[in-house]
């Protein structure tokens, strides 16, 4: 799949308006031939005219490879194999490209499988997350037209909304957090999914739904964010 390529005169999106230390994360690891991206919420928030709370960076570099390279890197995670790389308080997260089985709707227990930049964005959500920033050519890289999905303000998984809410059902959340967050408008299939997958959200960690919530009470949406869990039967389920 090629992918669409959107420069600067188009999305005006500026190296200023990005976390130096994640500039300087990035060229690092292109300096020493890996590939590095800005990616996810860093991204769209930056598209949406939002301050980021984060600046994520996906590469080809591995996490032991990752380490290496930075004195001030820790790998966390088992199910999610991670680098955080500190700077003071400040923690720049570094993911590997991800390659993962998108067409079955088993629950997703590891996420540690190598892969492509293709393969790790249709492993990801949502379309408006699965966008990469190349700060080296200052270029939008889209695989899964998340770029127009912005523009349309239009919340849309990425696969089949049934799949991938059932391989990961923490992504419902995500949904109504970023309708919450951004005033976003949920494609008609995904909402449909939603609904009718709700009760498989019992099934992911209490941990990763507690942080999820945590994440919205200090967001600055929870009024919204918990009616709508609530319109859509979550509340009750969670709690």
């Amino acid at each position: 799949m090629n992918p669409k390529i959107y420069p600067f005169h188009i999305h005006q999106l500026s190296l200023d308006r990005i976390d130096p230390d994640a500039l300087y994360v990035m060229e690092k690891l292109r300096s020493h031939g890996y590939t590095a991206y800005l990616v996810g919420g860093g991204v769209r928030d930056l598209l949406l005219n939002h301050k980021p709370k984060d600046f994520d960076i996906s590469t080809s570099a591995e996490p032991e490879q990752i380490k290496q390279l930075f004195r001030n890197c820790i790998l966390i995670g088992r199910r999610f194999r991670l680098a955080h790389i500190r700077f003071g308080r400040k923690i720049i997260e570094v993911s590997t490209f991800r390659s993962g089985d998108n067409e079955t709707d088993a629950l997703i227990l590891r996420d540690n499988k190598w892969g492509s930049p293709e393969e790790d964005v249709l492993r990801r959500d949502f379309t408006i997350n699965g966008l990469f920033y190349d700060s080296a050519t200052q270029e939008i890289i889209d695989y899964v037209d998340g770029y127009a999905d912005l523009q349309k303000q239009l919340l849309r998984t990425i696969g089949q909304p049934f799949i991938r809410f059932r391989q990961d059902p923490v992504r419902m959340l995500r949904l109504l957090k970023f309708q919450a967050r951004f005033g976003l408008n949920i494609d008609p299939p995904a909402h449909q999914a939603l609904l009718e997958c709700r009760q498989e959200i019992i099934k992911s960690s209490p941990a990763r739904i507690l942080e999820e919530l945590l994440r919205m009470l200090e967001s600055g949406s929870s009024e919204p964010f918990i009616r709508l869990l609530t319109e859509h039967g979550f509340f009750d389920l969670i709690i």
